[in-house]
This record gives structure tokens, C-alpha cells and sequence, in this order.
């Protein structure tokens, strides 16, 4: 169901959320009651009020990093639902800009990058091949893949491995490796 609305609600958990209402309403053949409804909105009102928790080692490898590189954050997603999490993560520390945008694409790369830097000396580092690396080394610059255990079934894509521009990493601390060496 959610992967229905993505066109016209976007990703995040009230889009989440949504969805899981279309489905509870779906399965109960349209006689959903209010406290199974209610039920639905308080899993999406949890899952919004969750803490940010961050991966073992990203704040050192942030830290680091910022030190010699000037770092853009670049996510996509519910614009409050983002904004809430960056300011509960406080990563703006490490980043000269943080960008929220609805879908990641090679032209929304080629904007970002040409703002703050050239485009062959940037560098995206994402978790997603389809939304993170594979755009950005379509838009010209480099693209750094750090699989995570799970991956959402449409951020799948095929990688780009025999593109010189196009890297796989075992984890962030060999993403900061990359970047060093590229």
C-alpha cells in the first residue's frame, strides 16, 4: 500500500502511517472501528516521537570527517518528520547544509553539489544504491554504497560496479577510507 501512495504522498511515517490505515480498512472490509483506528494512528504517532539513534562509530566518523571535508546532509522524506530528527540528532554540527528533499535524483544531485561545490570533487555517501549512490555518480560525482542490514524492497537497484566513480563500502569507517583516497 505504501508503495501505491509514494507518488503522491512520499516517503516518512505519516505517508506510513496512511497506509497502514488503506490496509487496517481494506482488511476489515471498510467496518474499521474508531479504537482499531485510533490504535493505527497511536503506531504512527510512536513511531514519530521515536529517539534517533545512531549507528555504532557515525558520530567519531562525522566528527572526522568535517574536520577536512565540508559536509552536506542530503535526505528525503517528510519535511517535518526530517526536521524533527536532525534537530533531535543535533547533526547539524557536522554539516555546512542539510538538505530535505521529496525523491533523490541525478538533477537534485547536480543542484545540491553545483551550490557547494564541483561536481566531480563530491562525494555521496548513503545506504541506498537507487536513491543514494547510483544518481550521484550519474550526476557526475562520486557515489560511496553502505549496505545496511535492511534495505526498504524500493530503494533496491542493480549497483554500478564497473563504474570508476561507483564504490561499495563495508561499513562507514571504509566510506571515510574511500572519500580519503578518491
Amino acid at each position: 500500500m505504501q508503495r501505491q501512495n509514494v507518488n503522491s504522498l512520499g516517503y516518512g511515517i505519516k505517508s506510513f502511517t496512511f497506509a497502514m490505515m488503506q490496509v487496517a480498512l481494506d482488511l476489515s472490509r471498510e467496518k474499521l472501528d474508531s479504537k482499531t483506528m485510533r490504535e493505527v494512528i497511536n503506531i504512527g504517532r510512536e513511531m514519530m516521537e521515536h529517539p534517533v539513534d545512531f549507528i555504532d562509530g557515525v558520530p567519531n566518523i562525522l566528527e572526522s570527517l568535517s574536520e577536512s571535508y565540508e559536509l552536506v546532509l542530503i535526505t528525503k522524506g517528510d519535511l517535518i518528520d526530517q526536521e524533527r530528527k536532525v534537530n533531535l540528532s543535533n547533526v547539524g554540527r557536522w554539516f555546512k547544509n542539510i538538505e530535505i528533499v521529496s525523491e533523490k535524483h541525478s538533477s537534485t544531485y547536480k543542484n545540491i553539489f553545483s551550490r557547494f561545490g564541483k561536481m566531480d570533487e563530491s562525494v555521496m555517501v548513503g545506504n541506498s544504491i537507487k536513491s543514494d549512490a547510483v544518481p550521484a555518480v550519474k550526476a557526475g560525482a562520486w557515489g560511496i554504497h553502505v549496505p545496511y542490514p535492511i534495505t526498504w524492497e524500493l530503494e533496491m537497484a542493480k549497483p554500478m560496479t564497473d563504474h570508476e566513480r561507483y564504490f561499495e563500502a563495508n561499513n562507514l569507517s571504509h566510506a571515510a577510507e574511500i572519500i580519503k583516497s578518491i
